[in-house]
């Protein structure tokens, strides 16, 4: 049983791949057949600008050596699962070393009869597409390749090896600056989906992890929704709890509004280290969350005002939405020290490099056998 598209490889990797592993992994694998009935064989967003100038006899000859060296080194038998990252009801992301390779990779296993019986072949597909456009922008997690075994897709990703915000939020509140450089690279995350008309709907500090230079990436994009606008709105019921907008709740239809307001609840613990609404069970915290007068503690009067305009319960009055839309959240005064022309081309140094010795990633995954 295979499913078809799964199989490729996509633009080559951001600094910190040697020479070697760039020729490797920018050469498309070889395609699996194509099944019209398969939600996998639809076409994919992304294409690859054309060369300028036509390859020499030498250069397709390079190109066929570089192919089959794919061909050979793409095989999951050359996978050595070395630590659970992560884990969910779609498997689990590992630590992996690959044959052949010079830098490790995270690889998402996900069983295929699981993505078949949750009905999650679609928002695979989607997943799939979100991290191919991902290399268009360096504060998104980028995919490596996809491929296939017998029983499992497999995602294979750069290896962020800074562990997400979850982590180090444990260690305590994040400082302002710190907070404001992190906000603004996930801002400018959301902005680039939202211009793509992709409404991301899982922002939490759990899918935002640092690279190896301590700079934001936004991961997992499993509950993305395409081809969003005010005539193509949004009636599903996705998120984290925590994280969901009153919209949402209200079972109403929506846009980018909702990422938003997950977005403030994010900067509000990245400042506080601690949640904005809290309940017992969902319905009490679902109704904190349309009802409950957030606390501002222990923030500025600039930091105060920016969470209220972005925890505006009024979609089209919130931060990121009125007036100038994100143009207008970028100049809010919480961004005062920030230099957008600097932080889009990562030029910002980032607020603490993670020690690559470690492993920042929870205990209760790692522990676990790959």
């Amino acid at each position: 049983q295979t499913m078809p598209g799964i199989g490729e490889t996509v633009p080559v990797p951001k600094p910190g791949f040697t020479d070697s592993d760039m020729d490797i992994y920018q050469i498309p694998a070889p395609q699996l057949p194509d099944d019209d009935d398969d939600v996998y064989a639809m076409p994919t967003y992304y294409q690859k600008p054309p060369s300028p100038v036509a390859p020499t006899p030498v250069e397709r000859k390079t190109t066929i050596m570089k192919r089959d060296r794919v061909k050979e080194i793409m095989n999951i038998d050359n996978f050595k699962f070395e630590l659970v990252l992560g884990r969910g009801s779609f498997g689990k992301v590992m630590l992996t070393s690959i044959k052949g390779c010079t830098n490790k990779v995270a690889i998402k296993a996900m069983k295929k009869h699981t993505v078949q019986a949750n009905g999650d072949v679609l928002a695979t597909a989607v997943e799939k597409r979100m991290l191919e456009l991902a290399w268009e922008h360096p504060y998104l997690a980028h995919l490596v390749a996809t491929v296939q075994g017998e029983g499992y897709l497999y995602f294979i990703m750069e290896f962020l090896s800074g562990g997400d915000l979850m982590h180090w939020i444990q260690k305590g509140p994040f400082t302002r600056s710190q907070s404001a450089i992190y906000a603004g690279e996930i801002a400018l995350g959301l902005e680039f989906l939202h211009g793509k008309k992709i409404v991301y709907r899982y922002l939490k500090l759990d899918n935002v992890l640092l690279d190896a230079d301590g700079h934001c990436r936004i991961a997992d994009f499993g509950m993305c929704r395409e081809n969003v606008d005010d005539g193509n709105k949004c009636a599903t019921f996705r998120g984290t709890p925590e994280y969901l907008a009153p919209e949402i709740i209200r079972k109403e239809l929506y846009t980018f509004s909702v990422d938003w307001w997950s977005y403030g609840v994010l900067v509000y613990e990245m400042l506080t280290g601690m949640s904005p609404f809290s309940g017992e069970d969902e319905d009490s915290l679902y109704h904190s969350i349309q009802y409950d007068r957030v606390q501002y503690l222990k923030m500025d009067s600039e930091a105060k005002d920016f969470c209220m305009q972005l925890f505006d319960r009024r979609p089209k009055q919130r931060l990121g939405i009125k007036g100038k839309g994100v143009s207008q959240l970028k100049s809010h005064s919480f961004f005062k020290s920030i230099n957008w022309d600097k932080l889009s081309n990562k030029e910002v140094r980032a607020p603490f490099t993670p020690n690559m010795k470690g492993i920042h990633f929870d205990d209760e995954f790692t522990g676990q056998r790959p």
